[in-house]
This record gives C-alpha cells, structure tokens and sequence, in this order.
C-alpha cells in the first residue's frame, strides 16, 4: 500500500507499467469536473470518477482484486480507507473472476485521505473504503479511482 499526496506521483510512475499513464491521468484530471463514468486511459488502464455516500464503519466491507491494481485518489470530500493484508483477514465472500473482487473479515488498520491524496492498493492489499470519518454525521466523496492491470 502506498498513501501519498498527487504531487509525489513522480516517484511512484516506475513501479508498474501502467502507473505513468494512471497517474497523467489523475494528474491532468485532477481539478476537472468529470462526470460519473468509466474512463478507457489505454490497454489495461481505465478510471471510473465516482460520488458515493460514505459509509459507517458497519456499512462497510473489506475488499481485494487480483488482476488489478487500484489507485484511490479523492478529489472532493474527505473519507476513510481501511487497509489490511489480505493473509491477516478470513475469505467471506470467495473470489470472483467475472468481478475481480473477493471480500473478507477482520481488522486492519485506518488513513483518512483527504482531497490531493491518493491511495496504491496491490493485490495483497485488502481495503475498505467510503468510511466516514470520525467526526461527520454524513456526507459524500468524490474520487477517482484507476485500475491498472497486472
């Protein structure tokens, strides 16, 4: 798992192929107002722009994909997402290849990532976002969040 601010996306390009296209992606997009949808960036690569309620911490599931990688960056609002190693949780729901997603129990640990923060989840890395933070009743996050194959 990588947290880091959108200005530092420098120093992660090289560590995957599709990063470079992921981050000047997110980079040139970045004050945009993009509407809801998914985005084709090239082979491999695609971001879906998202604005979805956050949830209670009950609400909420943990979360690993297997053929993608995924970069959280949120843009407006402030969430919290949950990471764990997906070795530490128990397997609830088995994974699905049609939907790269598997889903689990257990504990992790918690980063709230503000707008200009992104968020580097790897296959090990099980995560549950859209968690509100601690001192909001409610509210909603926008975010982009890019999938880049492995």
């Amino acid at each position: 798992m990588i947290f880091d601010r959108l200005e530092n996306v420098s120093l992660y390009a090289s560590l995957h192929a599709g990063f470079r296209e992921a981050f000047d992606f997110l980079s040139q997009h970045a004050g945009d107002s993009l509407p809801v949808d998914r985005y084709e960036i090239c082979d491999g690569v695609y971001a879906v722009v998202q604005r979805l309620p956050l949830l209670d911490l009950s609400q909420a599931k943990w979360e690993a994909h297997r053929n993608y990688i995924d970069i959280q960056y949120v843009k407006a609002g402030t969430e919290v997402i949950g990471f764990a190693q997906t070795d530490c949780l128990k397997e609830l729901i088995h994974y699905s290849p049609e939907r790269d997603i598997a889903f689990y129990s257990g504990n992790g640990s918690y980063a709230q990532v503000s707008p200009g923060e992104f968020m580097v989840l790897f296959p090990h890395d099980a995560h549950k976002p859209l968690l509100l933070p601690r001192d909001m009743e409610d509210g909603e996050v926008e975010k982009i969040v890019v999938k880049v194959r492995i």
